[in-house]
């Protein structure tokens, strides 16, 4: 499917659950779509209420990450919720 000239995206989360956007971190209810942009460098990217995402800067490989930040990203109710964690490898 061709990317449109505006860059945006018609989404439809499924119903039973909220979303976020993973991007902006705005909330949405379920069972609804909804229209995301898209710039060229980004996919539509919608998180699941009550997830928890671990995020880490890009590595070219496993064993660079250590010593590094880890980022708890936790998706609850209707603000989510962020952590830091350092990774210590034992």
């Amino acid at each position: 499917m061709p990317v449109d000239r505006e860059h945006k995206r018609v989404c439809y989360l499924p119903a039973g659950c909220g979303w976020y956007d993973f991007w902006t971190n705005e909330y949405f209810s379920g069972g609804q779509y909804v229209t995301a942009d898209t710039p060229i460098d980004r996919i539509p990217l919608f998180v699941k209420e009550g997830s928890i995402l671990p995020v880490i800067d890009q590595v070219m490989y496993a064993d660079a990450a250590e010593g590094m930040e880890l980022k708890l990203n936790v998706y609850t109710g209707m603000k989510p919720l962020h952590y830091d964690v350092k990774l210590i490898k034992k």
